[in-house]
């Protein structure tokens, strides 16, 4: 009451619990019910937005009184309180939303005649545009303060003006430049950083297939590092389980290609495989544990798109067993699992929903697979413009995979496929930059929001 009808630290916990509202919300007699009693609030609030004034301006009036004395004197006044108070509200609106696109105009459209982003401009644009908002906010309060007092100020009697006096820094105007600029550029260094690592990262995802894999071997420690610093945004790893319940990187079921041994994986344990030895003729190097190679990529600050293989021997608890180190290494909500099992998929989203998943699948004819998976991996072969409007309509994400051609990477990029699985990382991030350099910040929040969307399931 005292805010007028600002929330506060306290009247924050204040509503209605959702399981109520959310069930009223399904009947037409639950809507006229909850809006009814919203209307109610609203009219009890208005009867006695004079409280604080009477009050204060009495010394001795108790807050019971001040409070009986509004119900009082609002009598009858309800629409001209409501249309002035909400005309200060509304004015005070349009004012910053003017202010807003003032702001914002020469970013839109410098990113429009330039046709790259333009990052710089845009944390100054922000923190102009914050620095109006914190202005309108310190204003609004004693606005709608001032509102209620000429409404119930005694006849023929205007409210004294507050006076403000000079404070001793005012006379000083080069330092309070000084003090303006710094904090102007201080806010806008801030934004400008969070803006890079936010609203101006990628759009398509460069993925390394297997970590960079033409510089390296193939789902080793030394692929995975050859990603990070060729610029992936995701590297694609093949995981499987050992004979003694443990998870290891590595694609085949045997050791024959790499290991030059038939032995399977599924008949090694961790210990035996790690202190293996592989190698394609151009690089050696030792076989992973996928606990360590989380922590590495956890290291680099590089994500992950796990792919599972199920070979014949695997155990029954390997969902679950996935799950809890992916919550160990507090990552679930970062990596994303991705495998040709799709009912292996699905057990693992009933094991912890949180997991994100990605449906595999080769050769796909027609249109989208039918899943509740918002991530699909689908090969190059199968991608159309008219399955990437399907894609857009079911609010669904792809992954293409294995792109190694130039032509076919900026085919894919125009056709803004949410990730690119190649071999060829510095190839694709050089053309992903060549597109997204003419991304402007608006059309990256819109993205953004599309983006959050999906995620969300909203």
């Amino acid at each position: 009451l005292a805010s007028l009808g600002l929330s506060s630290s306290w009247t924050d916990s204040l509503h209605i619990p959702r399981f109520i509202t959310d069930e009223l919300m399904t009947t037409t007699s639950g809507k006229i019910l909850f809006f009814g009693i919203l209307a109610l609030v609203l009219l009890i609030n208005t009867r006695f937005v004079f409280s604080v004034y009477y009050f204060v301006i009495d010394p001795h009036e108790t807050l019971r009184g001040a409070l009986r004395k509004s119900w009082h004197h609002s009598r009858g006044k309800t629409i001209r309180i409501i249309t002035s108070l909400a005309g200060v509200l509304l004015t005070m609106i349009i004012l910053v939303i003017s202010f807003g696109l003032f702001i914002f105009t020469p970013l839109y459209m410098g990113e429009a005649i330039f046709e790259k982003h333009l990052p710089v401009l845009a944390a100054m644009s922000l923190t102009l545009f914050q620095g109006v908002l914190f202005i309108a906010g310190a204003l609004l309060q004693p606005l709608l303060t001032e509102a209620v007092t000429v409404m119930e100020g005694e006849e023929g009697a205007r409210p004294e003006t507050i006076q403000f006096t000079k404070r001793k820094w005012v006379k000083h105007p080069k330092a309070l430049t000084i003090l303006l600029l710094s904090g102007f550029f201080g806010m806008s260094a801030i934004h400008y950083m969070t803006l890079t690592e936010t609203v101006y990262q990628s759009v398509t995802k460069i993925v390394a297939h297997r970590g960079y894999a033409a510089v390296a071997l193939e789902n080793t420690i030394a692929s995975l590092d050859a990603a990070a610093k060729a610029g992936a945004d995701y590297v694609e790893m093949d995981i499987q389980e050992t004979k003694d319940g443990e998870f290891v990187v590595y694609h085949d079921e045997t050791l024959r290609r790499l290991g030059g041994t038939n032995e399977k994986v599924s008949d090694l344990t961790l210990e035996e495989l790690t202190n293996r030895t592989i190698s394609n003729g151009t690089y050696t190097e030792r076989i992973p544990s996928f606990d360590e190679y989380i922590d590495r990529a956890k290291a680099l600050d590089i994500a992950l798109l796990v792919e599972w293989k199920t070979y014949t021997g695997s155990t029954k608890d390997q969902a679950e067993k996935l799950a809890q180190l992916l919550e160990e290494k507090e990552v679930l909500g970062e990596y994303i699992v991705q495998s040709l099992d799709l009912q292996f998929l699905r057990h693992l989203e009933a094991v912890d929903p949180r997991i994100q998943t990605s449906d595999i699948f080769a050769m796909n004819i027609g249109g989208v697979p039918d899943t509740p998976a918002m991530y699909l991996s689908i090969e190059d072969f199968s991608i159309r413009p008219s399955f990437m409007k399907q894609l857009s309509e079911e609010e669904k994400l792809l992954f293409v995979w294995t792109v190694n051609e130039e032509r076919l990477m900026h085919e894919y990029m125009q056709l803004g496929v949410h990730g690119l699985i190649t071999n060829y990382v510095s190839n694709a991030v050089r053309v992903r930059d060549y597109y997204e350099e003419e991304i402007g910040l608006f059309d990256r929040v819109v993205w953004m929001a599309r983006q959050t969307k999906i995620a969300t399931g909203l």
